[in-house]
């Protein structure tokens, strides 16, 4: 699905599913001012101050540990070039149609509002005070010195007196960080999965959770434990300073980007605890498969819980059917579980039932208009799978108000223009949208016959990690 994605300011990283279209690349977070006038300057004369990016590039090489592979061309952007830039991107990986498929899954499951358009507003969203990103195709770092507002005379002041752009410091460490990660760790690019958004959104709060890091440790000097949680504690205030910057953004894509910077630096920063850069590195070398992990960072480091592998069967009609189109084949998470339970519930419940996620998988189809979309998930405990059954069959009832419902013990049926069906066995709960009602029955039958379960994966253990 789509989500917006890869740190500061990034585009969409690599080729890329509709939803970490949301996560994927990213906006640089930054509220404070660009200076451009003063010979300390990282931006002047509207071009970079090449001596100033040099000793930025080897001070944040030294720092993370990690050296250059080979240099990283640099250059400024209007606000006008980047969004130009964007929006070739975005057309580069996804058709309109595309785009209009995935809006229409996101309205039938209730994570986009009726009449959102999804392709302006990410548009909206990448360019929302983008400051710089890191391109991992063209491997080059672009600044947008236009993108932030000015964080007052203080700052000012502050940077006149010790001569430092305090501001383009960090964001360009930031910058390089990615760079570093893109030239150093091949295992993100396997991980970058376009059939698993859930994974890949995963990674990316790896990507910006170090960078974070790293471009606050340059600008320190260092990261000291205290300095370290003060800074993730300050970060906490990203949600509602995004959420009064973009108050229209559907919360799908606006809390998949703060994932990434707020859950994806506490994260990082508990590696960087327990064991350094080395450690930080080591997750980059063996990143956590789902955002459930990044959520509850104890399913990672203290208590191993990899999401089970959901193999989806009974739509082999579909996809030998040339009148049928795949609109999306992907994996949720936990992290959109507890978006779509807290936009349409309240956001204690969604955090209870996002916990006991285990694994997904969704498959929708399209023709001539129809929409037939296959949601089959597994949970830690049958409780668990109760629980989402419970909010799944009350979304369903407020987004369906006008549905002819039959309510029994383990299933909930809804006849009618918009057709569904859900039912719950055991730990596993299969949502069916949109075949009309004399074929959901079998339908659900050939998908709960069907579909694979394979648990998963292996953990890292961080009291390994070496320096490269």
């Amino acid at each position: 699905m789509i989500r917006p994605g890869r740190s500061s300011g990034d585009p969409p990283p690599r080729a890329t599913s509709a939803r970490r279209f949301l996560p994927g690349r990213a906006l640089a977070l930054c509220t404070l001012s660009l200076f451009s006038a003063c010979s300390y300057s990282i931006v002047r004369d509207g071009g970079i101050n090449e001596s100033a990016a040099a000793r930025i590039e080897r001070g944040i090489a030294e720092l993370r540990g990690l050296p250059f592979v080979t240099p990283v061309p640099m250059e400024v952007k209007s606000a006008e070039e980047l969004r130009r830039y964007l929006q070739g991107e975005l057309a580069r990986q996804y058709s309109p149609q595309q785009i209009h498929g995935l809006q229409r899954v996101y309205e039938r499951l209730g994570l986009l509002p009726e009449g959102v358009d999804l392709g302006e507003a990410l548009l909206k969203l990448y360019t929302a005070q983008i400051a710089g990103f890191y391109d991992p195709h063209a491997g080059k770092l672009f600044l947008v010195p236009s993108g932030v507002p000015s964080a007052g005379w203080m700052v000012d002041v502050l940077q006149f007196i010790l001569r430092r752009d305090l501001v383009n410091e960090m964001l360009l460490a930031h910058e390089l960080t990615h760079a570093l990660q893109d030239q150093h760790f091949a295992a993100l690019a396997a991980a970058d999965d376009p059939s698993d958004d859930d994974r890949s959104l995963a990674v990316h709060a790896i990507l910006e959770g170090d960078a974070t890091l790293a471009g606050f440790a340059y600008v320190l000097g260092g990261l000291p434990e205290g300095s370290l949680l003060d800074l993730v504690a300050r970060l906490g205030a990203i949600p509602a300073e995004l959420e009064a910057m973009l108050p229209d953004t559907p919360a799908v894509l606006r809390d998949s980007l703060v994932f990434q910077y707020l859950a994806g630096a506490r994260f990082v920063a508990l590696a960087y605890l327990r064991a350094g850069w080395p450690g930080v590195n080591a997750l980059l070398a063996h990143p956590p498969a789902s955002t459930e992990q990044i959520l509850w960072p104890e399913k990672f480091f203290f208590r191993p819980d990899s999401p089970t592998d959901v193999r989806l069967g009974g739509l082999d009609d579909y996809r030998s059917d040339s009148r049928w189109s795949e609109v999306e084949e992907n994996t949720l998470g936990a992290l959109t579980v507890r978006i779509l339970v807290a936009s349409v519930l309240d956001a204690v419940r969604a955090e209870r039932v996002a916990l006991g996620w285990d694994g997904d998988r969704l498959a929708a189809y399209e023709r001539d208009g129809a929409l037939h979309l296959h949601w089959m998930s597994v949970w830690d405990s049958a409780d668990d799978a109760e629980e989402f059954f419970a909010a799944e069959s009350e979304i369903l009832q407020r987004k369906y108000p006008a549905a002819e419902r039959t309510v029994e013990s383990e299933r909930v049926t809804g006849a009618g223009a918009d057709p569904y069906r859900l039912e719950r066995r055991g730990d596993k709960v299969l949502l069916v949208l949109g075949p009309p009602a004399a074929e959901s029955a079998e339908r659900a039958e050939r998908l709960w016959a069907k579909t694979g379960f394979v648990p998963a994966g292996i953990q890292l253990n961080l009291d390994l990690a070496r320096a490269p």
